[in-house]
């Protein structure tokens, strides 16, 4: 299920100053491509969302897609 796109553009813009390229949700959990980092967000608690995985990849991050 997806969350409304407000919540997550204010993730996208707490974890980069440049912001996410793309972002997906699924549960407690938001998906944001930052340059070239998948970061995972828990979001149980959305007024302090916490990063609890983060992946560098070779290329930015362009499109996610959780099942």
């Amino acid at each position: 299920m997806m969350r409304r796109l407000a919540p997550l553009l204010v993730l996208a813009a707490v974890a980069s100053q440049a912001g996410a390229s793309a972002v997906a949700a699924q549960g407690d959990h938001v998906y944001a491509g930052i340059g070239p980092s998948l970061v995972i967000f828990d979001t149980s608690e959305p007024a302090s969302p916490v990063v609890i995985g983060q992946l560098l990849l070779r290329d930015m991050v362009q499109t996610i897609a959780v099942a």
